[in-house]
């Protein structure tokens, strides 16, 4: 061969070379940008859930709080760990509790209580306090942590409103009463970084509507850290595949894909940009995928130009040619069966499923873990139809258009779904099924790739989360959270169609003296029977909500929003006559008695009854006005049903704005006492007095202890008012004994509610003690009706006063419907006449007997007798025929501040029968 031709040889053989290698190289980069399009999409899938997840939790977790006035820990624990293990990429939860300033040694000194030892409200470390969080006053203490490792025991009693970085993000929820989120940043130095997510709970059944009464109301806070590398780790990911995340936006482009190809020694990159809203934070996701050598298919490179130069040599020494091209051809054969093996090597041991059909739906490819999932060899599924092969009866109709591969294939409808349907295997066993769809075309011919997985436990797993979020654990109803999506859609639906519905509201009457006697399991048990009551007094066509996946709007639907609350929907109500007709029947339902461990229990219900759309045009109003309606009944004497007037309203707000001022009234020193003096009637001295509450509010002025006092003992309040009325009249009675005045017998009320705390003679001995006072000048009075809640449990507390020297006094005597037998067991030393059977004396007969026969009865059971409302001498002068021992009434003075009876006990002087007696 002459010089010029191997010349000319060289040359075309490395123009050939050029010319394979961008051909090969711009194939790889094609396969890999389309590769690395899935991974991006199937990045963004995971990251929408798991942000979507992260509000699912938090409003799992405040609606616990709202169903509940009092969360235990262990309950509080067990929940939090289900969700943990549901969603792993949770690394913590936190709940932070709103106190004052005035709340704080309490709140402390219980938390040790609890074993937290050397528990205090410290700021963060660094901070001074914040003050971009909105202007709320005192402390955001954390005081649940879940789990609780050892890096985490020093954040117990944080004060978040001192978080540099986190205050402000609190503040911006509780202005908006919703979900905000920051990050990442680190709650501690010794703490890895994380995206923390909050929400605001408030005291009461709704977020308040004005953002100065979501300040007022706030009770806490419950938070979720996600460390940043948790919440972009993905299941699996290809070598050199890397994700960044950083808060802001860093890149305008969403959902692009850059190549920036080298032959050089750098490796060739592809990367994207992903923007998702985090509850209002704007993050960046940076996804890169370094493409090296070992990555772009070198063997077929070489192949083919091992080809082309084959030719040109066969061309240039046909003599040669044929021998050698025979060779080469067979070699690069080979190698491509080779790489043909490898590749299938890698699809059969992939964890999905990996099938190919071609345009026409025949089986192609079938590789070994569809035959584990589908039950199917690959020789028996090549070249057969493949969706009837692995979808059910269902999945197929419901997808089977979307499939057809002939219509579908060439459109870019079908590459890139992911689609969630039924699947079945060769024994006829249905499972949920994710298919991933990707269209190729190879060799002209036109293929569908399928990558499908078994999802039958991260179904479950949601399931189990949506009971969590959605239903209520005791009685299996709906919570509030269901209630109010499926109630929107019922809304929607009377709207479009012209129709009405009507909500209904029902509360227990007197639920939490059953709760408070029997024990919170009892309770419970009485709960779940309502329930069931609830379920059967539906007509037959009815239905109860399971789901809104199950059901259609124009259901009937009962949901449990918390404690002794139940709504119930209807729609397609013909009138408000028809609306009564159900209230009436659940009314008279539920009002029968419960045979519970046998012991027959009775309540009743209050219900409140709104219709839509003329009683609200959304669900929140809806619900409220119903609440309304419901309280409305409670106030007309319970166990009745009541419809909402717009009149209502103001009432509503006035309770409302009332129950958030009493919550401040002892922190501002808005109460004091008044004393209304006890007269011996042989003497006519003062021997005692009974000390009464008064709430001086700023604004409103005197507030009638009937306004205020049913709110307390309905919040719970009560315990602490009670006890500081029991501190301050004790304390006052002290003063007065040091002052030189004659002792006296202070009588004090206790509430129901208190009467039911399980420390209550504790807290009494506690007050006698730290005032010094001796337990003979302290009266505590008590109804018939607590008395009779439990026989047996009242005469143990009552025992425990009269071990301690305390005097005990049944009030409002006459009134209840205590017996002799019962009343012989007490220990008590007075009945209290009821004021009902004074006021009419003389003009009543059957006052007057009623009365002296309670003072016969009393006497004879060595008691004294207390007549109040003592108001006209002619009532004193007969109390005096029949012995009446004491008598309090305007006749001798109203309820007057402590320095009054200060004067009026100075007047009357030492007592001389009593000195000489001494």
């Amino acid at each position: 061969m002459s010089m010029g031709m191997r010349w000319l040889t060289g040359i075309a053989a490395f123009a050939a070379f050029l010319s394979v290698a961008a051909w090969s190289i711009s194939l790889d980069i094609e396969r890999l940008e389309d590769t690395f399009r899935e991974e991006r999409d199937s990045v963004e899938r995971v990251i929408g859930q798991r942000i979507s997840a992260l509000e699912t939790v938090l409003v799992s977790l405040s609606g616990l709080y709202h169903a509940s006035d009092n969360v235990e820990v262990a309950e509080l624990t067990g929940f939090t760990q289900e969700l943990l293990r549901a969603y792993p990429f949770i690394e913590d939860i936190y709940h932070l509790q709103q106190l004052s300033d005035a709340e704080r040694p309490g709140f402390e000194e219980a938390m040790r209580e609890q074993g937290l030892i050397g528990f205090r409200i410290h700021p963060a470390e660094g901070s001074e306090q914040a003050t971009a969080y909105g202007g709320q006053q005192g402390y955001l203490a954390i005081d649940f942590i879940e789990p609780l490792h050892p890096l985490a025991t020093g954040l117990l009693g944080l004060d978040l409103y001192t978080h540099a970085e986190l205050a402000p993000v609190i503040g911006q929820a509780i202005v908006s009463g919703e979900i905000a989120a920051n990050g990442p940043i680190r709650l501690k130095d010794s703490l890895k970084r994380a995206l923390y997510a909050v929400k605001p709970v408030f005291l009461g059944r709704y977020p308040p509507e004005s953002e100065d009464d979501r300040r007022a109301m706030l009770s806490g806070v419950v938070m979720l850290a996600v460390p940043e590398q948790k919440l972009i780790r993905m299941d699996s990911r290809r070598e050199g595949f890397h994700i960044a995340l950083m808060q802001g936006v860093h890149d305008t482009a969403e959902h692009t894909v850059t190549a920036e190809p080298r032959l050089a020694a750098k490796p060739l990159r592809l990367s994207a940009h992903l923007h998702p809203q985090l509850h209002g934070t704007q993050l960046t996701l940076a996804i890169t995928r370094e493409i090296t050598r070992a990555d772009l298919n070198m063997t077929r490179l070489l192949s083919s130009w091992l080809g082309m130069l084959g030719v040109i040599v066969f061309i240039s020494l046909a003599y040669r040619g044929r021998c050698n091209a025979q060779r080469h051809a067979q070699a690069a054969r080979a190698e491509a069966v080779a790489e043909g093996e490898r590749f299938s090597q890698v699809v059969d041991n992939a964890f999905d499923a990996v099938i190919t059909s071609d345009r026409h739906g025949r089986v192609v490819s079938w590789n070994r873990q569809a035959t584990v999932m589908f039950g199917y060899s690959p020789e028996e599924v090549i070249g057969e139809s493949l969706f009837p092969l692995i979808l059910s009866k269902d999945g197929l109709a419901r997808y089977g258009d979307v499939l057809v591969p002939d219509s579908n294939l060439g459109s870019s409808g079908i590459s890139g779904r992911y689609i969630e349907t039924e699947g079945r295997d060769r024994s006829g066993r249905t499972f949920p099924l994710e298919l991933a769809l990707s269209v190729a075309t190879v060799k002209d011919e036109t293929l569908l790739s399928i990558f499908a997985r078994d999802i039958t436990e991260r179904m479950e797993s949601d399931h189990q989360i949506r009971l969590l979020a959605y239903y209520d654990n005791l009685t299996q109803l709906p919570n509030r959270q269901l209630f109010k999506e499926h109630a929107a859609l019922s809304l929607e639906t009377a709207r479009r169609h012209g129709q009405s519905g009507a909500l209904l509201f029902l509360d227990l009457d007197g639920f939490k003296r059953i709760n408070d006697t029997l024990g919170h399991d009892f309770g419970d048990r009485l709960l779940v029977g309502v329930a069931q009551r609830l379920r059967e007094q539906l007509r037959g066509s009815d239905a109860i909500a399971r789901g809104l996946s199950q059901e259609e709007p124009g259901e009937e639907t009962i949901a449990r929003l918390g404690g002794d609350e139940f709504t119930l929907l209807l729609s397609e109500v013909r009138d408000p006559l028809s609306v009564a007709i159900v209230a009436r029947r659940l009314q008279g339902a539920i009002s029968k008695p419960f045979t519970l461990d046998g012991h027959e229990v009775y309540v009743t219900p209050s219900i409140g009854i709104a219709l839509f759309p003329e009683d609200g045009d959304n669900v929140d109003e809806i619900l409220k006005n119903a609440d309304t309606a419901m309280y409305h009944a409670k106030a007309l004497g319970k166990n009745n049903f009541q419809f909402y007037e717009e009149t209502m309203n103001a009432r509503a707000g006035s309770r409302l704005k009332l129950e958030g001022d009493l919550r401040k009234a002892l922190e501002r020193d808005e109460f004091s006492l008044a004393y209304q003096p006890q007269v011996e009637v042989s003497s006519g001295r003062i021997i005692g007095a009974e000390a009464l509450l008064r709430w001086q509010h700023p604004e409103l002025g005197n507030i009638p202890p009937f306004d205020f006092i049913p709110l307390a003992e309905e919040t719970g309040m009560i315990i602490e008012i009670g006890e500081w009325v029991l501190l301050e009249a004790c304390r006052q009675n002290r003063e007065w004994m040091d002052s030189g005045l004659e002792p006296i017998r202070i009588a004090i009320n206790l509430s129901p509610v208190q009467f039911g705390q399980g420390n209550l003679a504790s807290m009494v001995q506690g007050v006698l003690n730290g005032t010094e006072l001796p337990a003979e000048y302290l009266e505590l009075e008590i109804t018939e009706s607590v008395i009779m809640r439990n026989v047996d449990e009242t005469v143990g507390t009552l025992e425990q006063f009269r071990d301690l020297g305390i005097n005990l006094s049944v009030d409002d005597f006459g009134t209840g419907y205590s017996s002799l037998s019962y009343l012989k067991r007490l220990p008590i030393d007075s009945l209290k006449i009821d004021r009902a059977f004074v006021m009419d004396i003389p003009e009543s007969g059957d006052d007057m007997a009623i009365t002296a026969a309670i003072i016969a009865m009393g006497h004879q059971l060595n008691l004294e007798i207390v007549a109040e409302g003592v108001e006209t001498r002619e009532q004193l002068e007969f109390l005096r025929q029949h012995n009446c021992d004491f008598v309090q009434g305007y006749l001798f003075s109203k309820p007057i501040p402590a320095p009054d009876l200060e004067q009026m006990l100075r007047q009357q002087g030492p007592n001389t029968k009593h000195q000489q007696s001494a």
